[in-house]
């Protein structure tokens, strides 16, 4: 058995968090070959501990890429203090403690029902464990973010009176912590604890991080602080993948944030020297702003190095709600879609081949103003010396282009244009 990193006080509720969720995710497979992507979180939240909440459910054989989808606003949660983590509501319930979990959800209007066996195949992992004990900080406030990345699943699917098995891989995550996304700096506080993580978050991630003059770097208004990219993968060949990208505004370049790779004999590797490049986004009208639907990493460390392409396989579900209180954000959206994702890792000898399947969900904190983007291009020697700025704005619908080239030689130049509505995303 897989000796656990988590005590039970960690699996279970923390009474003084002000949010709090269990999620599990899955791609499982029938009986008959079919294939359904789900993904269960049960969210306490003191402002309102079921409105967050949610089930989906993908039938991804269905080519217009249904989703079933629950969204549970009136039931409350009941997280129970006994031996094991019991958390249910009118619809779906976590119970268990690791390596062995059921899982239970039901979809009544769509005559479905899941009942699954997670046996964890890893570990469980905090987030930033080695930095800061699994401590993050969240604007002023912190939070705890543990995950189990390789999971074995059994059970049954029901749906139209219609029983098959079904068996699959999934993921465990639990978080906990004191903050709220709509309030992240009102708790001044937390501010001796925040900034003390912060530093020590920071001073890792120099250290890790190769400094070097890019050619190019490309910012975006909504990849704001409070935003991040996520992504779950699971390979053919039994590795699994955890990677979370802090949003600083940089839409390409440098990644603050971790990429763990676990094989299949329970061997994790952590990178923190990591670059991400977008290769296709999506406009949201609903929230006024981008995010990728196909993406490229690149990490290396003493460990070796991995490539790796992800690609959003269906419409990504939009969730989340505008806010008419925020002072610097009009509310939050997450987008989220199951997907493909191939590369490869090499330890310096051996090169080891990565394709399989994975969960992306972008997360942004809506900018007051939309979508506004900055990219500079640099020209370095021995090509020459300038730099190139191309700055859009969907707000005030322009868009400038400014040149400052001096070698090889000197060239100055300055362009200003409306946008029009069908040259928005």
């Amino acid at each position: 058995m897989i000796k656990s990193s988590w005590s039970i006080e960690d699996e279970k509720e923390h009474t003084g968090a002000s949010e709090e969720w269990w999620c599990v995710e899955a791609f499982l497979q029938t009986d008959n070959k079919n294939n359904w992507n789900i993904k269960c979180s049960l969210v306490k939240d003191k402002r309102n501990s079921s409105l967050k909440s949610n089930i989906s459910i993908l039938d991804m054989d269905i080519k217009n890429n249904k989703i079933f989808f629950k969204l549970n606003k009136k039931s409350k949660l009941s997280i129970s203090s006994d031996k094991y983590l019991l958390v249910k509501s009118e619809d779906a319930y976590i119970k268990g403690k690791f390596p062995n979990y059921d899982i239970c959800i039901k979809v009544p209007k769509k005559n479905i029902e899941l009942k699954l066996k997670f046996t964890a195949k890893t570990t469980q992992q905090w987030v930033a464990q080695e930095i800061t004990n699994g401590n993050l900080p969240l604007g002023l406030s912190f939070f705890k973010y543990g995950f189990i990345p390789n999971i074995d699943i059994k059970g049954y699917l029901k749906s139209d009176g219609n029983v098959t098995n079904v068996s699959g891989v999934g993921y465990f995550e639990h978080v906990w912590g004191n903050f709220h996304f709509h309030k992240p700096w009102t708790k001044l506080s937390y501010i001796p604890k925040s900034l003390a993580l912060f530093l020590r978050l920071l001073l890792w991630w120099l250290n890790n991080f190769k400094i070097k003059t890019p050619e190019s770097l490309e910012f975006c208004s909504e990849n704001s602080p409070l935003g991040y990219d996520w992504s779950w993968a699971i390979f053919d060949n039994g590795w699994s993948l955890f990677y979370g990208n802090i949003m600083v505004w940089i839409k390409k370049g440098p990644c603050i944030g971790v990429l763990y790779l676990y094989s299949n004999d329970g061997l994790y590797l952590k990178f923190g020297n990591i670059r991400f490049k977008y290769l296709k986004t999506h406009y949201s009208k609903k929230g006024r702003c981008i995010y990728p639907t196909e993406f490229e990493l690149k990490a290396e460390d003493s460990n070796g190095k991995i490539f790796l392409r992800f690609k959003m396989s269906t419409k990504a579900r939009e969730a989340g709600g505008l806010y008419k209180k925020l002072q610097f954000s009009n509310g939050v959206l997450l987008s989220q879609s199951p997907g493909f994702v191939e590369g490869y890792y090499f330890d310096g000898k051996k090169k080891t081949e990565l394709k399989g399947k994975c969960r992306i969900e972008p997360q942004r904190l809506l900018p007051k103003l939309g979508h506004n983007e900055l990219r500079i291009n640099f020209l370095l020697p021995p090509k020459g010396f300038g730099i190139l700025l191309n700055y859009i704005s969907y707000y005030f619908k322009k868009h400038i282009e400014a040149n400052l080239q001096i070698l090889p030689k000197l060239r100055i130049s300055f362009k200003i244009k409306r946008i029009k509505p069908g040259d928005l995303l």
